[in-house]
């Protein structure tokens, strides 16, 4: 991957993300990709955008079972009833 991969990412997420950190909030990356999200996050510079990232192809189950859901919490610490889902779909 390239430098030229950080381009990718909106302009104004970093704000964003300095903005949730400083409320407080956790973010995590709950993804069905494989073990290639981790590098590709590290290239596009926003790894530090998140507090864990669970993927998959290591837990290994996948979106919409609930199970990547309470890793994804147990991660952070967190109660599922204390937490939030955003999708992309």
């Amino acid at each position: 991957m390239t430098n030229k991969a950080g381009h990718l990412c909106d302009p104004d997420a970093g704000r964003v993300f300095n903005a949730l950190r400083n409320a407080g909030v956790k973010v995590i990356v709950v993804s069905n990709f494989d073990t290639r999200l981790r590098p590709l996050l590290w290239a596009l510079d926003c790894e530090h955008w998140f507090d864990a990232v669970v993927v998959s192809a290591e837990v290994p189950v996948e979106k919409p079972n609930p199970i990547i859901f309470l890793k994804a919490c147990e991660f952070l610490g967190l109660k599922s009833e204390d937490v939030v889902h955003v999708g992309d779909d």
